[in-house]
């Protein structure tokens, strides 16, 4: 297989739904073997996970499972929460850096910051509920606003001011060519 190959079938399993490691691990497998081989190279790639998880399964969903069962679960779990803060320690700044800005936007950061961290220190494993009302307020706020975040009172006119009267149009130099440039975009 070329590397052209390789990259087509690359983009191809990236477009797929599913895990594109194991489409692309079939493809290298049919490629090499044909119609066999990508069989063997699927089974191959996902009869060592299944099983792995099917023991562990087992083991932690025990009645009773072992002590180093139960400390290792422990440890992933506190390790899921050093992790899952670190990330949100790590994009903290680079969020209020973005924001910093608007008035408006740095409130609403405020806000959703506050709460997520009383979501997450009250009601635990429903916070996914407060981080969802957060992201729909925004879409809401977005799409209220427009792009531009900024409340309406504070917009721009969207189109540009055409003089009404005559007198106008005499003591603006270039008047009829920027009309006639108005216009023609109009009407494209």
């Amino acid at each position: 297989m070329d590397a052209r190959a390789f990259e087509d079938a690359n983009a191809a399993c990236s477009l797929l739904p599913g895990p594109a490691s194991t489409q692309l691990a079939i493809f290298c497998a049919y490629r090499v073997a044909g119609a066999a081989g990508a069989v063997v190279g699927g089974l191959g790639f996902i009869v060592p996970a299944v099983a792995l998880i099917l023991v562990l399964s087992v083991l932690f969903l025990a009645q009773a499972p072992p002590l180093w069962v139960r400390g290792a679960g422990a440890g992933a779990g506190a390790a899921v929460a050093a992790v899952a803060a670190r990330a949100a320690l790590d994009l903290l700044g680079p969020s209020y850096r973005r924001v910093r800005e608007a008035s408006g936007r740095r409130l609403r950061w405020l806000v959703y910051l506050v709460a997520g961290a009383a979501g997450a220190a009250l009601i635990g494993p429903y916070l996914v509920l407060v981080l969802l009302g957060c992201g729909v307020l925004e879409l809401l706020l977005t799409a209220a606003w427009g792009a531009r975040w900024q409340p309406i009172w504070a917009r721009r006119p969207c189109c540009p001011r055409l003089p009404l009267r005559p007198q106008e149009s005499e003591r603006s130099p270039g008047w009829p060519s920027r009309l006639a440039r108005w216009r023609s975009a109009a009407a494209s």
